[in-house]
């Protein structure tokens, strides 16, 4: 795709539903367990899963989740990308985990994204464990480069086109209007109540931001299912 290929792209992904937003800030960072801080009974379900005891264990530092997100090297040389969580300390983060479950599960061979190959669920309170295939590559540096950019927009219009219509019913993936209907007011509230200590950039742009945020449910009106959060830390550069 060429660099102007890509502006095109950029103002298609704002209007089917994507907000392409490239901010140079520092690198996200969560509370991550170590795999081996998981409990016994837990990592001996992914080694019995694997078929083989697992001999190193890489924690992936970007991101949000309050769990473990590690790449994972059996000792028969197979990989796998483990993601686990219970409800403490976050009780949403295995709604969310459940959810990713459903969703991954349903995604079509023809997507390019990781497959789901494993999970687990304790159910309540208790763990959830998603086993995806591992991605070699590396994260995008900061601050993002052209060619970097280039190549997780192009992602981003594969993906979009592989996930058109959505393969996901309503009972699994709900509408990104539905959603923006009831939650995407936060620019509209925080200038109506501006926040004490808000930064110089988000008082010059507030307005504006606002502004965008009411055209998002037109925007997002559409039968693809896209990315909602395409956040550097999700992209591998591979």
């Amino acid at each position: 795709m060429s660099p102007s290929d890509r502006t095109r792209a950029g103002y298609w992904l704002l209007a089917t539903g994507y907000w392409l937003l490239v901010v140079n800030g520092p690198a996200a960072s969560g509370q991550r367990i170590a795999w081996e801080a998981l409990p016994d009974h837990i990592r001996a379900a992914v080694e019995g899963w694997l078929g083989s005891p697992v001999v190193s264990a890489t924690t992936q530092t970007g991101g949000f989740s309050p769990g473990v997100a590690s790449r994972l090297v059996a000792a028969d040389g197979r990989r796998v990308f483990v993601k686990a969580v219970c409800a403490s300390p976050n009780r949403d983060a295995p709604r969310f985990h459940r959810r990713e479950i459903k969703i991954a599960g349903a995604l079509p061979a023809s997507a390019p994204a990781p497959r789901l190959l494993w999970s687990m669920d304790e159910g309540g309170d208790g763990w959830v464990v998603l086993a995806f295939e591992d991605v070699e590559g590396r994260q995008p540096v900061l601050p993002w480069k052209l060619d970097e950019l280039g190549r997780v927009l192009d992602a981003m219009v594969a993906l979009s086109e592989s996930l058109t219509p959505s393969p996901l019913g309503d009972d699994v993936a709900e509408s990104v209007v539905n959603w923006l209907n009831r939650h995407g007011r936060g620019w509209n509230r925080l200038l109506e109540d501006p926040l004490p200590g808000l930064d110089e950039w988000t008082i010059r742009h507030m307005i504006d931001l606002a502004k965008l945020e009411g055209q998002a449910s037109t925007a997002a009106k559409g039968d693809t299912l896209p990315l909602r959060y395409a956040r550097r830390q999700r992209a591998a550069d591979a």
